[in-house]
């Protein structure tokens, strides 16, 4: 896991911890939380995400681009909320 996700992780865990907070915003944080955990763990979005990241190392727009449409897709049969 990148340190991005970690820091995240660890606000949003502060967030639906936080008592002083509406219930509302406390459960949106839980829901995403969840959310960006199940992602961290899916070996196949992992795999397409490095596979972006080589296509634009390697300027390839045309390969970065068709990936991107893969990840969408992925994502929208997984379930994951855009973000």
């Amino acid at each position: 896991m990148d340190n991005s996700r970690d820091h995240d992780l660890r606000a949003l865990h502060q967030r639906f911890n936080d008592s002083s907070l509406p219930l509302w915003k406390r459960q949106r944080a839980h829901r995403t939380f969840v959310n960006i955990q199940e992602q961290v763990r899916d070996s196949k979005l992992i795999e397409l995400r490095h596979r972006l990241v080589r296509a634009a190392h390697n300027d390839d727009p045309d390969a970065a681009a068709k990936i991107e449409l893969q990840i969408k897709e992925y994502q929208r049969q997984r379930g994951y909320a855009e973000g």
